[in-house]
């Protein structure tokens, strides 16, 4: 009887030691599939994402400053790097094209300062903003075929430059913090530029705009622009945004004025013909500074001289930038409508 209870022993143990074994071997198999698909997938993932972006541009940091000696509203002097732009990225994605522009400064998505002149033309208020942001306005340009002349040299109205004939745009897209409507009234009643208003369609306006962390990531229907091929142009302003600029030559920019106030930038002039933007796409500081401070302003807006600003193309495709014969720099001098030279120096940043 001894025996055989021993012998059941041993049998059970046998058994238990042998589903010990298979169940080891089993996890250890399993836990090597999974390493080995763990080890791959990111690297699948991160090589499809390369395979998505069809332009890329690191741009120079700590060129928030224009023409190069561009001062901050005095309201937002705290907010230093809001509108430097950092990296611009285009993705093509199943159905949309992805822009990504991300800054120097963490965007905030709540409780964010932003300008209340409904009630106060000069008060900051706490207010929380329907998309996420308050303060910057972008125009993303594209040239999709390289023609010249195909498209539009002039930009947006309140931006104050141009771009070259042989890099004329044919789409804009604007991303902004106050209604899409705004902009779409603007440019279909109060535009008294009959040639923008009928090219109102190739203005886009996207729904699909989200502030996160660092960036902006907004999303665009292709059947509004088109596939993107590695061939195309791009340029980025970055502006201070102003939900009452809405005057002939302002489209919900801020200005940039002689001396900064709460609700406008300094550095430039307080006639129309200095640029309004903050930060473009530039392969560095020096460049961005010489192209946008490439302008002449004067009392009368005839006399004015508008900034060249050139696009960006991929790796092989960039052209050398084409400037201004006559600027602020070489200009006669019995003009007495040029700005004041003290303007032409680049700010010292102090970061």
């Amino acid at each position: 009887m001894a025996i055989d209870n021993l012998s059941k022993l041993i049998k059970v143990l046998l058994v238990g030691m042998t589903l010990l074994l298979l169940i080891g071997c089993g996890g250890k198999a399993r836990s090597d599939r999974l390493s080995s698909t763990a080890s791959v997938v990111p690297h699948a993932r991160s090589e499809k994402a390369r395979e998505r972006t069809v332009f890329v541009h690191e741009d120079s940091h700590y060129d928030d400053r224009g023409a190069g000696h561009y001062l901050y509203p005095i309201s937002l002097q705290n907010r230093d790097g809001i509108f430097d732009l950092r990296r611009f990225e285009v993705r093509n994605l199943d159905r949309v094209i992805e822009f990504r522009l991300e800054f120097l400064r963490p965007i905030d998505t709540e409780d964010l300062i932003s300008l209340d002149r409904a009630t106060d033309p000069q008060s900051i208020t706490g207010v929380r903003t329907r998309k996420g942001w308050a303060f910057q306005l972008v125009d993303i340009y594209i040239d999709t075929d390289r023609t010249p002349g195909s498209g539009l040299t002039f930009a947006l109205p309140g931006r104050n430059v141009e771009f070259n004939y042989e890099e004329a745009w044919d789409h804009a897209v604007v991303l902004t913090p106050g209604p899409n409507s705004d902009v779409a009234n603007y440019l279909l009643e109060r535009s008294e530029y009959r040639e923008l208003h009928n090219n109102r369609k190739r203005i886009h306006i996207p729904n699909d705009v989200h502030a996160r962390n660092y960036s902006l990531v907004a999303r665009v229907p292709k059947q509004q622009i088109g596939d993107p091929q590695p061939g195309w142009g791009y340029q980025v302003f970055v502006m201070g945004y102003d939900s009452s600029n809405i005057s002939r030559n302002g489209m919900f920019n801020m200005r940039v004025k002689t001396f900064p106030t709460d609700n406008a930038f300094g550095g430039g002039t307080d006639y129309e013909g200095n640029p309004n933007i903050i930060d473009i796409l530039s392969p560095d500081k020096r460049s961005q500074y010489h192209v946008l401070s490439q302008y002449r302003s004067n009392p009368y807006q005839k006399d004015n001289l508008l900034s060249i600003v050139p696009m960006i193309y991929s790796k092989g495709k960039q052209k050398t930038q084409v400037f201004r014969e006559k600027s602020i720099h070489n200009a006669p001098s019995t003009n007495s409508g040029l700005i004041n030279s003290r303007y032409t120096s680049p700010v010292k940043v102090r970061r």
